[in-house]
């Protein structure tokens, strides 16, 4: 009697499979489809490797997701591994770690966007603000749409005390995402701190508007703007 069974999934197909799963960020289905990708064929698997130590690190499984990158990257040292690891290691907490394999992983493709934001973020988070700006202005050449690079930017200039450059990179977000609420925040500080009350009232305003669940940063900047408009008194 003939088998018309269907033959099982090669390695490739289960690369595919898990890399449909990862991007529709459903993580459970596309481990149990990675996991099963053999070491037949070195490439497919360290791919396999790299994708499932990712859905890892989404599924905040850090250890693990360490783990697996580590040997995706002994498999196939590619700068795209080395930002995945560098990445797993910045969510752990291991800044140190983490900045090693970003740099390592800019340093032989400076394509990599997201790689100079985190690396920009964990420069701004040791004050190291002139290095972060050099990170996100980089990343910015590379993808002048890239919301979260230009918003770090726009803070790491706040925190310079460049409130200007602060303000501009602030606008160029809102002319592609009004309902940002950070960058109304954000707005409403630089405006206070150049004693545009007014305007500090309408950014104020327009973050609590957006703001899910208002905090009290917002609120204290609030009171202070009203507290300096002269025809409220």
């Amino acid at each position: 009697m003939a088998n018309n069974s269907a033959p099982p999934p090669s390695a490739r197909d289960l690369l595919k499979i898990g890399q449909d799963h990862y991007r529709f960020e459903q993580y459970d289905q596309a481990i149990a489809a990675l996991k099963q990708v053999t070491n037949e064929d070195p490439v497919v698997f360290a791919q396999a490797m790299g994708y499932l130590g990712r859905c890892h690190t989404r599924c905040k499984d850090y250890d693990q997701a360490i783990e697996i990158l580590g040997v995706a990257l002994r498999q196939r040292p590619t700068p795209q591994n080395q930002f995945f690891l560098g990445e797993a290691y910045y969510h752990k907490g291991d800044f140190a770690s983490a900045a090693a394999y970003l740099e390592l992983a800019i340093g032989s493709d400076d394509k990599l966007t997201d790689a100079f934001i985190l690396l920009g973020t964990i420069r701004r988070s040791e004050g190291q603000l002139d290095a972060a700006t050099r990170a996100f202005d980089r990343a910015l050449r590379n993808d002048p749409r890239a919301i979260a690079a230009r918003f770090h930017l726009a803070q790491t200039a706040y925190d310079l005390g460049d409130l200007r450059r602060a303000s501009s990179q602030a606008y160029m977000i809102l002319q592609q995402n009004e309902a940002f609420a950070p960058v109304h925040l954000l707005l409403g500080h630089c405006a206070l701190r150049l004693n545009d009350y007014r305007q500090a009232a309408y950014e104020y305003c327009r973050a609590l508007q957006l703001q899910d669940q208002p905090t009290v940063e917002i609120y204290e900047g609030l009171g202070r703007a009203f507290a300096n408009l002269k025809d409220f008194e």
